[in-house]
């Protein structure tokens, strides 16, 4: 046709099928003029025609930053990518591409402000007037004096840094966030969310939590496994500890402490985590190697004192209180002599169950130990 548009084809006998292709058509058209007026892309046509040249723009591109000549007008392809506002200079005007993102507010773009503050530097050499300057870039003459004015001011084109989005959680609430996370660490971000929508009538995201606790100086952290001290036994350490704060450096020589501890043959019960780069789990040296049984441990009875370690003995099996008496049989008096503890040794061990059953308190009777 004569306008360049494509003529409508007819499919015989399929009218609906027809139609279907001449919409396509007509979009593909609509798409292609559309990406001519769009600087980053391939098709980009500075001149607006119907010409095949191109000088699609990307942020790799070196002329980014170098002054372009369009339509017979200078055009600083920093507009495309600074400030809010995206625009190209294009037949001595500032537009906006509709395939381009659009901003929720005009701003006059960086590389015109540039060219501004230029002009009005010589203009006061005797270059242009403020008025000239804003007839040469299609601008009002009260947008040339802001521009000027906040140059002045801050010595620079760029935008201030903007304070954004007011918070949502007032400083009271964000107290009783704190607050209420330093009595109960446990609490997770959607029951505060719950709790703050229930007292203060705020919805509240658990992500927007997690950040007023992160700004407090709050980390989420797995909680560290330690047996359970209940209220009475926490006084009994207590009370040692003060009993024996002033015990002198002798005393503390003169202790044998003695425990059991198991050994894995193969790996660890723990986690293991690993520093890896993206798509590596799988090398070999990423790999927390497993076999199967879980590789099997040994259980081991030994014990040390401040001048080193004494005896050790690898326990077959289950070890109830009878196999623990013999094995302080077969350990300590040798231990105590290779130590140098002499007779009047502290003989030190954990609550287990074998440790405190009534034949081994009997044991430690008749052994004369004292613990």
């Amino acid at each position: 046709m004569a306008d360049g548009s494509k003529q409508p084809i007819h499919i015989h006998g399929n009218d609906r099928l027809s139609d279907r292709v001449n919409l396509f058509q007509q979009q593909a058209a609509k798409h292609e003029k559309a990406q001519k007026s769009n600087p980053f892309s391939s098709k980009f046509d500075p001149k607006g025609g119907d010409s095949n040249t191109s000088i699609g723009l990307s942020k790799d591109d070196p002329r980014i930053g170098s002054t372009l000549f369009l339509s017979g007008k200078f055009f600083s392809t920093t507009t495309l990518f600074k400030g809010n506002a995206v625009g190209y200079y294009r037949a001595g005007r500032v537009s906006r591409s509709k395939n381009m993102m659009a901003s929720t507010r005009k701003e006059i773009p960086i590389a015109i402000r540039d060219l501004v503050i230029q002009d009005w530097k010589g203009g006061q050499k005797g270059g242009l007037s403020q008025r000239q300057i804003g007839t040469k870039y299609k601008l009002a003459r009260t947008t040339i004096q802001t521009i000027i004015k906040n140059f002045r001011a801050n010595g620079s084109v760029q935008n201030k840094v903007r304070s954004g989005r007011k918070p949502i959680l007032a400083h009271r609430e964000v107290r009783h966030v704190l607050n209420k996370v330093n009595v109960t660490p446990s609490l997770s971000a959607p029951k505060l969310s719950t709790e703050i929508k229930e007292m203060f009538d705020k919805q509240v995201s658990p992500r927007t939590i997690q950040r007023t606790l992160n700004k407090g100086n709050l980390k989420s952290h797995r909680a560290v496994r330690k047996p359970l001290i209940v209220p009475r036994n926490a006084t009994k350490r207590v009370k040692f500890a003060r009993d024996h704060i002033s015990k002198p450096q002798t005393f503390w020589d003169s202790i044998l402490w003695t425990d059991e501890s198991k050994f894995n043959v193969f790996g660890s019960d723990g986690r293991r985590r690993v520093w890896r780069y993206p798509k590596e789990a799988l090398n070999p040296k990423n790999l927390n190697p497993t076999v199967k049984h879980g590789g099997g441990s040994v259980m081991v009875w030994g014990c040390m004192a401040s001048s080193g370690a004494g005896k050790m003995e690898f326990i077959d099996g289950i070890m109830d209180q009878y196999k623990y008496q013999g094995i302080l049989d077969r350990n300590i008096q040798e231990s105590v002599r290779k130590l140098g503890l002499g007779r009047r040794f502290v003989f030190q061990q954990d609550n287990d169950p074998k440790h405190s059953a009534k034949s081994t308190m009997e044991y430690f009777k008749k052994k004369k130990f004292r613990s």
